[in-house]
């Protein structure tokens, strides 16, 4: 799997200062259709500006489980997310982001399907923030149908 591959590579840039698990709910990954690159860029958000920040003892967690025809991958982290300093009179905007909106509304298109996601920060047990959870919901494709 694509994802765990990049996922190896980041822990090895980061002297493995998190772990990542990846659960798949009643199905097997070799027979789920995800687009490319669809659940990467939200991990790699999680690591970058998460995760990263942590120093040590960071985790990242996808799950993908089925609600009956669509596909719910879930990706959460115990991240701090560091504010990015601003600078006066430029307004800064998540230029990934933009990117992926862009990218499900093309997929929305080309297979006639929805596709939608949610990013919400976790709160810790001292009452901050505590990570980030990304759901993301697609149409369930598989290799067998």
């Amino acid at each position: 799997m694509a994802l765990e591959l990049y996922l190896e590579m980041e822990q090895l840039r980061l002297n493995h200062s998190f772990e990542f698990s990846i659960e798949c709910e009643g199905m097997d990954t070799e027979d789920v259709l995800v687009p490319p690159l669809l659940i990467q860029p939200f991990v790699e958000n999680s690591i970058w500006h998460g995760l990263a920040n942590l120093g040590s003892e960071g985790w990242v967690k996808i799950e993908l489980k089925m609600q009956g025809k669509t596909l719910k991958c879930i990706i959460e982290d115990n991240g701090r997310v560091k504010k990015q300093p601003q600078i006066e009179g430029v307004k800064t905007k998540s230029l990934g982001l933009d990117l992926i909106r862009k990218r499900l509304a093309m997929l929305e298109k080309l297979h006639e399907n929805h596709y939608t996601f949610t990013i919400n920060p976790k709160q810790s047990e001292a009452g901050g923030t505590g990570g980030t959870r990304v759901e993301l919901f697609m149409p369930y494709e598989s290799t067998t149908t």
